[in-house]
């Protein structure tokens, strides 16, 4: 298992994105190891949301490679990079972006679904984790009537239903009061050490960056390393 964590869940090398003549950002690189976090911070405007996006294949690099689980997620057709980020990649959105027309419970099993996985064993898994969550209860309300924070547990809980290397986490606590944003900060922090997976955090908040085990400033399109203690 150590070794296990110890590997690289997540590299990126040279990463360059820029849209007609401006230039998000160049030259970023970084590593999460399995079972560690990171977060990364920068002012509104700075590109966090679009590198998160980068780094989970949805958007396409002007430059640079990015690797997940030591596959290298940049070489890939599109057909192959969206069977990757199925199988390998979780993302939590900053309002869960659950579908209204299913339940908390289908919400979770829909990427198991999609990988093939079978409809009793989907839902089954499904149901577990939102136990493990603390929102089993919630398994087959109406999705619209979930708050903030029980949406972003039923997101994290359909993030991790695939086992994905890599959980990627875009202002998850963005849209919550501070009491609702502090719980769903434990959650996500505690999953490295409970599923084994990277995780990577986008936010502007301090309070939630401090957590991670390792936090980078992205600012003027260069990524930089922060000094604990420092926010």
């Amino acid at each position: 298992m150590s070794a296990i964590r110890d590997a690289l869940a997540v590299q990126a090398r040279g990463l360059r994105y820029s849209v007609a003549d401006r230039v998000i950002f160049d030259e970023v690189d970084l590593e999460v190891k399995s079972g560690a976090s990171m977060a990364v911070v920068g002012p509104s405007g700075s590109g966090k949301t679009t590198l998160l996006m980068c780094l989970a294949g949805v958007l396409p690099l002007s430059a640079g490679q990015v690797w997940i689980g030591g596959t290298e997620l940049t070489t890939l057709n599109t057909k192959a990079r969206a069977a990757l980020r199925l199988r390998s990649i979780g993302v939590v959105y900053q309002f869960g972006e659950l579908l209204p027309e299913l339940t908390p419970l289908e919400n979770v099993a829909l990427p198991a679904l999609l990988a093939a996985t079978g409809r009793r064993r989907a839902h089954s898994r499904a149901a577990e984790l939102l136990r493990d969550l603390g929102v089993g209860d919630l398994a087959e309300a109406v999705t619209a009537t979930l708050s903030g924070g029980e949406r972003q547990r039923v997101a994290v809980a359909r993030a991790l239903i695939t086992e994905p290397a890599v959980m990627l986490a875009d202002e998850p606590t963005g849209s919550l009061d501070r009491a609702s944003a502090d719980v769903v900060a434990d959650l996500l922090f505690k999953l490295p050490e409970q599923y084994g997976c990277a995780l990577i955090v986008v936010t502007h908040n301090d309070r939630i960056a401090d957590r991670a085990d390792h936090r980078l400033s992205l600012d003027s399109g260069h990524l930089t390393t922060v000094a604990a203690g420092t926010s």
